[in-house]
Formats: C-alpha cells, structure tokens, sequence
C-alpha cells in the first residue's frame, strides 16, 4: 500500500495540481492530509475540486481555526489579513457554507491502521495542533510526540520537513505543499510505502510566477509573501 501524506497546502492549487500529478504517477492508494488547506494564498475553492476524488483522510490545522475566527470577530478577521494576507478572506468567499463547516469541524487528529501499521496524523502535535515541532527541536519533544500507540506519527505546521527514529518508531514532517519556507516554487511532502517498508520526504518543482504575481497585485504591502517566494 502506497500513502502520500500532505500539509500545509495554504490554497496554492498550483503546488497541489503539481503534487497530485506526481501521486498519480505513483499510483498512490491513500493520501493524509494534516490541515492548513487555507490562509496565506487565494484558491481554496480550487482546492476542494482537486481533492474530491482522492481516497483521503484529513485533520484540521491552526489555519481552520483562524478561518473560523475570522467569521465570528471582524477586529480579529483584520488582524489575520494583516499578519497573514488574504487568503482566509478570500476562502471565506469562495468557499460554501458546507464547504466551510466541513473545514472547521474537521478532527484534530487521527489514529489510523493499514495493514496492521498504526499511523497517527495531526497538524502541529498529537497534543496541540499550535505546538511547533522543527528538525531541530530537541528529542525530548520529538519523543513526546512518539509517545502513542502508533508506529509513525505525522506532524506539519512548520514548513519545515523531517524525519525522527526513536524506540522502533517514527516521527515524520512532510513540509509544506504550498509554502515552502526555504525554496520557493518547491513543494514538499512525504512518501510511505507500507509493502516495501519506505518512507522519504519527496520534492516536487512548481512554476511559482503565477502565484507571485497574484500576491504581488492581492497582498502587495505583504513583503513577507513576495519575500518567501523568492526564496533559493
């Protein structure tokens, strides 16, 4: 069995299409999406067509919750537009109502089992879809995380992917498919092959220049989105 395991897509349908293409190519059985569908950039509506018809399971991240914040407090909608640009205002126009409850009650996390390997998927930690794990946090952290009944844990929020092996089990970062915070126009994302026993982080190329021209004309007083882009 073949797993694909994705996060942290922040409505960049164009990393996404670039991704799926590759699973497909794979022939990819499952995929598990650890949260952050929204924020940050502009097609989230996109997103849900492209996902539609994937054997899937998927997990809320911290991006959802600013979605639902955002709908219910207008100070606390421009404090997300200031800090994080337009996507979530523009998720909350292009996205149904259904569409929006789904993303917002979504779990926090996920304990799942394929051919008698356990697999727990979550955003941040199993304990906390804000917490921040990094490659370089220390092992008492990435050990806490191991710290359940399952063989491999997968973690996002960062951006920043990894691979942690402690007692017999493994701690997994896929990175970011749609902000990449090292190289722009990469998106990031893990590979599990249950059958052969692998795993690894996979890169896949996107041309970026579209989505930096949309942010350009959406979020031009957001250096921070030109800046990450840019990155090399």
């Amino acid at each position: 069995m073949k797993i694909a395991i994705l996060s942290d897509i922040h409505a960049n349908d164009i990393a996404l299409k670039a991704v799926l293409k590759e699973t497909d190519d794979l022939n990819i059985d499952k995929i598990l999406f650890l949260g952050d569908y929204v924020g940050y950039y502009y097609n989230a509506d996109v997103i849900f067509k492209l996902i539609k018809n994937y054997d899937k399971e998927m997990v809320k991240g911290n991006h959802e919750i600013l979605l639902e914040e955002s709908l219910k407090n207008r100070k606390r909608a421009l404090e997300i537009k200031m800090k994080y640009g337009s996507g979530i205002e523009y998720a909350k126009k292009l996205l149904s109502v259904r569409e929006i409850d789904y993303l917002i009650n979504l779990p926090d996390k996920n304990l799942l089992e394929f051919k008698g390997i356990k697999i727990l998927i979550c955003h941040g930690s199993p304990w906390d879809k804000g917490k921040y794990i990094y490659p370089d946090s220390p092992d008492e952290l990435k050990n806490r995380a191991l710290g359940y009944e399952a063989d491999f844990v997968f973690i996002g929020h960062t951006h920043y992917p990894f691979i942690y092996e402690y007692n017999n089990k493994t701690l997994i970062n896929p990175g970011s498919v749609g902000q990449n915070r090292k190289t722009g126009g990469v998106a990031n994302w893990a590979f599990l092959d249950l059958e052969k026993n692998r795993y690894m982080i996979k890169k896949t190329y996107y041309d970026k220049e579209k989505l930096l021209e949309q942010v350009k004309r959406i979020d031009f007083d957001n250096k921070y989105l030109v800046d990450v882009l840019n990155r090399e």
